[in-house]
């Protein structure tokens, strides 16, 4: 009976510590991976220029989404929000679209420009480079 008790302490720790060496890739496998970009603003100008690949068209409006993080126990949470933009211009000629100012995106700083699944408002995602 006393190895069993052993045998399973003995699992036990090699558990955690499979947890701890590889947490970060089992928390990866199923989040979104994103890239992201920070937003253009030119002194004298109150505009936000972004790549046309952030922005996203719904039936309720245009949005884009922003990289918020949090601390964790043991890691920077990331998560995608939702935020609604109202367009300006659509293409200067170099596939940028150009925003009116939005204090959520200037904030934040980083807006998802690639993702390699579909997103809804509050994801948790992982970057990629």
């Amino acid at each position: 009976m006393k190895k069993f008790y052993v045998g399973l302490l003995v699992l036990s720790f090699l558990c955690l510590l499979g947890f701890y060496v590889y947490g970060d890739d089992l928390y990866a496998l199923n989040k979104p991976r994103v890239r992201t970009v920070s937003p253009s603003r030119f002194v004298g100008y109150d505009e936000i220029m972004l790549p046309h690949e952030a922005l996203y068209r719904g039936t309720d409006g245009d949005f884009v989404f922003v990289l918020e993080s949090e601390q964790g126990f043991s890691r920077t949470i990331l998560t995608a929000s939702r935020v609604e933009v109202q367009i300006i211009s659509e293409d200067d000629g170099q596939g940028r679209v150009t925003l009116e100012p939005n204090s959520r995106i200037i904030s934040v700083g980083r807006v998802i420009v690639l993702t390699d699944q579909y997103l809804e408002d509050g994801m948790r995602v992982v970057l990629y480079f």
